[in-house]
């Protein structure tokens, strides 16, 4: 449990409360770290399915190998950040909080594009 509160992600209160319990054993805790992982993927699978709905078939195609480029960043940081648990059974429920926490963040960054506002340079949205 050490690992979890000194890892540099921070926890939300919500992942803290259902997934590390006193009474959860670590087998328990890991499955419930891959749901969470499943539902933060599914909020980001939903917000990226709108975009591509509204962008043109040329800001599709970089929007796809940019997507493609977030899931091998986000597999290699997510390699770095967990280092410090690499043998302990607390890794998988690391990991997992990890890809949670950088899908929370791809989410809100592609909400943002597709909430621009009309003429805002700095969107990709077409």
């Amino acid at each position: 449990m050490l690992i979890i509160l000194v890892c540099p992600i921070v926890l939300t209160k919500s992942w803290a409360e259902d997934c590390t319990k006193d009474d959860l054993s670590q087998t328990d805790m890991n499955l419930c770290t891959i749901d969470y992982v499943k539902k933060a993927e599914l909020e980001l699978d939903a917000v990226y399915k709108k975009l591509m709905k509204k962008i043109s078939p040329k800001g599709q195609t970089k929007l796809l190998a940019a997507q493609n480029a977030w899931i091998a960043y986000r597999e290699k940081q997510c390699e770095f950040n967990t280092l410090a648990s690499l043998d302990g059974s607390v890794h998988p429920t690391v990991v997992s909080y990890c890809y949670a926490d950088l899908a929370h963040q791809q989410t809100k960054t592609l909400q943002q594009q597709l909430e621009c506002e009309e003429g805002d340079l700095s969107c990709g949205r077409q």
